[in-house]
């Protein structure tokens, strides 16, 4: 069963003109359609490209909540206007999400929201 959040950026270390290979973190409040709160997360991220049109990111993912952890990793394009979107794998878990893998479908409507299609699957 897919899980649907919303994630909001609360913290961003990335700055405008990023270097490849610099190394940035994010942190998120997760909320659940309803409006409720339904956790929190951090991306750990690094520059692999930079092209022309903007740099090309690695992160790694981790959303706490109830029942335990999900882990996924994702490359996304960082260029081009809004909407943007992206793919992920999930890595694993703990608690519940335990031995979880499946596909994370991500869509940025904006610079600070993070819509979030998780598919986990045993």
């Amino acid at each position: 069963m897919a899980i649907q959040l919303t994630a909001i950026r609360t913290q961003n270390t990335l700055p405008e003109v990023p270097d490849l290979g610099l190394t940035y973190v994010s942190t998120l409040d997760l909320f659940h359609a309803d409006g409720s709160r339904a956790g929190s997360g951090v991306a750990s991220s690094a520059i692999v490209d930079l092209t022309p049109s903007g740099p090309v990111v690695l992160s790694q993912i981790v959303l706490t909540l109830a029942g335990g952890e999900l882990q996924y990793q994702r490359v996304i394009d960082r260029f081009g206007s809004y909407p943007r979107t992206a793919a992920g794998a999930i890595l694993g878990g703990t608690g519940k999400y335990r031995g979880s893998s499946g596909d994370v479908e991500i869509t940025w409507p904006d610079e600070d929201r993070i819509e979030l299609t998780i598919k986990p699957v045993r």
